[in-house]
């Protein structure tokens, strides 16, 4: 019966340690926002038909979405700084190469900058969650864009597709925030 219950408190531990190490390293370091980019078929597509004005307008379509996510999160986050890559930029932040993040005027990073998250960064992203169940959410991710398990907030939904429930991006940050000031909050 002792084994037993040491394995469960060594679990039970671990567990703790998971939580408390991803939101102190959030709280240190940064949040890494994943900004949309244009699809590079459709763009190819555009480009080998010469429709530059359908590719302008694309353009500008993505971009404003983009300055929306770099609002509400300006707005509604200050449990960390928030830095912003583009989508196609991902690979590049995953393999630790920081070259591409931006700050909130979208200019590149300084190198005291760049040092300085390194070790100490989570990333979010809008997009489909993980698992067996799909839905569109704001996802918190490891520096892999691996999905947080739990204990850990993971993911607020979106309700993208349900217009009648759908939230606002404004709202669903704070939502985030609010779940990862609790979580600091026990761990303190």
């Amino acid at each position: 019966m002792k084994k037993f219950i040491i394995i469960i408190i060594i679990i039970i531990g671990q567990d703790t340690c998971y939580t408390q190490n991803s939101i102190e390293q959030l709280k240190k370091g940064a949040l890494l926002v994943q900004l949309p980019s244009l699809n590079i078929h459709q763009v190819n597509y555009l480009v080998n038909k010469q429709d530059t004005l359908k590719l302008s307008l694309e353009e500008q379509k993505v971009f404003e979405i983009g300055e929306k996510i770099r609002d509400a999160f300006q707005k509604n986050w200050s449990f960390s700084k928030v830095y912003f890559f583009w989508e196609h930029n991902t690979l590049e932040i995953k393999n630790k190469n920081f070259n591409n993040i931006m700050g909130w005027d979208l200019m590149p990073l300084n190198e005291k900058e760049k040092e300085k998250i390194k070790n100490n960064y989570l990333t979010a992203y809008i997009g489909e969650t993980q698992g067996t169940l799909k839905f569109t959410a704001l996802i918190l991710s490891d520096e892999n864009l691996k999905q947080l398990d739990k204990p850990y907030p993971r993911y607020v939904r979106t309700y993208e597709g349900l217009s009648f429930f759908k939230r606002d991006l404004n709202k669903t940050i704070k939502i985030l925030h609010k779940k990862i000031e609790w979580h600091y909050s026990r761990i303190q």
